[in-house]
């Protein structure tokens, strides 16, 4: 019998045409070492499944870090005996509160199986499946086993990676993945744990072997106003991106996507008065990196 991992999986987004070539279907898993203070995923750090409940005007969140509720075959509450035994413990009335479940059990069969389903979309449009989070790594024995059974079946593979995980994890990956897309945020290690929560320096040490051995890579920089969208900062990357060899980088401009989301789960939004960046807003950090010969792009 073959082997059937679970992980925590808080969205899966067919049809995408992002994040790696062609037609792609993204997994997206739970649990996030960073706290990037403008996360378009805030419901991704936290590595539980999560239940946010909604009585009146408040909202309030339950992890659950014991799985000790059933779940069907693709991840969802049953709202059976022991769901409404469960959740006495914080209404007396369920009529009288909304819940929404962030995060799902899901086995690696299962994922198989609803990506074999755009398995023809893929194979037109030279697409595939990307993983993502969160940070991926994290759930690496999930990860793993998913992948394989991906390649078994000829599907590209892509992972969108901050790589902050043991360079060990990270290498158990190379001969499964097609595409690694990684973050690099900033070059400083104090300002890179001011607005992340970790330095960068286990990241850039890992960034610099994986740009070896991987397939293929792509390097993207998340571009925030205050933190990294300047000229000075663009010299900056290019003094770093110079002393690892990486020679094209793809910018991605700040947006608002996710401040809907801050909104519904209660959460304090540290950019919610930023102004988005727009793409003619980068051309000034683009010619930086096309002087010194870095391709980039939006």
């Amino acid at each position: 019998m073959s082997d059937n991992k679970k992980g925590l999986v808080f969205n899966i987004q067919k049809f995408s045409l992002h994040d790696g070539p062609g037609i792609r279907t993204n997994i997206f898993l739970k649990g996030c070492p960073l706290s990037c203070k403008w996360c378009s995923n805030p419901e991704s750090q936290n590595p539980y499944i999560n239940i946010f409940m909604k009585n009146k005007n408040k909202i309030f969140r339950i992890d659950l870090k014991d799985n000790d509720l059933n779940f069907d075959n693709d991840g969802y509450i049953i709202e059976d005996f022991k769901f409404k035994n469960f959740m006495s413990a914080y209404t007396h009335n369920l009529d009288e509160i909304s819940y929404e479940q962030v995060a799902r059990p899901i086995s690696t069969d299962r994922i198989l199986d609803i990506c074999l389903q755009d398995k023809v979309f893929y194979e037109n449009s030279n697409g595939g499946v990307t993983i993502s989070g969160g940070e991926p790594s994290l759930q690496i024995d999930f990860l793993n086993e998913l992948l394989t059974k991906l390649k078994k079946v000829g599907i590209h593979t892509a992972i969108e990676t901050t790589v902050f995980n043991s360079l060990e994890n990270l290498e158990s990956l190379h001969d499964k993945i097609d595409l690694f897309i990684i973050d690099i945020k900033h070059r400083d290690s104090k300002t890179h744990k001011d607005y992340t929560s970790v330095s960068n320096d286990l990241i850039l040490n890992n960034i610099s072997q994986i740009t070896k051995n991987a397939k293929d890579y792509l390097i993207r920089i998340p571009v925030i106003p205050g933190f990294n969208h300047s000229v000075k900062d663009a010299h900056e990357f290019v003094k770093l991106f110079k002393s690892l060899g990486i020679q094209k980088v793809q910018l991605l401009p700040f947006h608002q996507f996710g401040e809907d989301k801050y909104k519904s789960y209660g959460i304090v939004y540290d950019y919610k008065d930023v102004k988005a960046i727009e793409e003619y807003d980068l051309m000034e950090m683009i010619n930086v990196f096309n002087k010194a010969n870095i391709n980039a792009f939006v």
